[in-house]
């Protein structure tokens, strides 16, 4: 078997494997670690909640907008003291890891149930 610390990264390799060869991938287990990331608490959660949102409703609505509206926007918003730019960053910092850990999640999850599925001798096509 191969063993393998499935990041986020390789998780998206995994899509074009078949259920028997996902089966035969195997990993370890993160170790445990106070000074690694861990998951928000619900007081994070609340805290982070409205501005991680509102930064991603910006940034959507950034993405229908020509260059020169976002001058437009970007400069009124800074006459009210809005760094978007900032809030878009502090929301990437908090999505990112939680991404990641879902990405890599995933990717051991699809593995299981390969494996699941094999031991149970069931049907290997995808």
């Amino acid at each position: 078997m191969a063993t393998a610390n499935i990041s986020a990264h390789e998780a998206g390799a995994t899509d074009d494997l078949s259920i028997s060869e996902l089966a035969t991938i195997d990993f370890d287990p993160w170790p445990v670690s106070p000074d690694k990331w861990q998951p928000p608490t619900n007081e994070q959660w609340c805290n982070a909640i409205n501005p991680t949102l509102t930064a991603a409703r910006v940034a959507f609505v950034s993405m229908h907008k020509s260059k020169d509206q976002l001058v437009g926007i970007v400069s009124e918003l800074e006459k009210d003291g809005v760094d978007v730019l900032d809030s878009i960053q502090h929301a990437q910092a908090f999505i990112d890891p939680i991404k990641s850990v879902l990405d890599a999640a995933y990717a051991r999850m699809l593995i299981a149930s390969a494996a699941a599925i094999e031991e149970e001798g069931g049907d290997t096509a995808r």
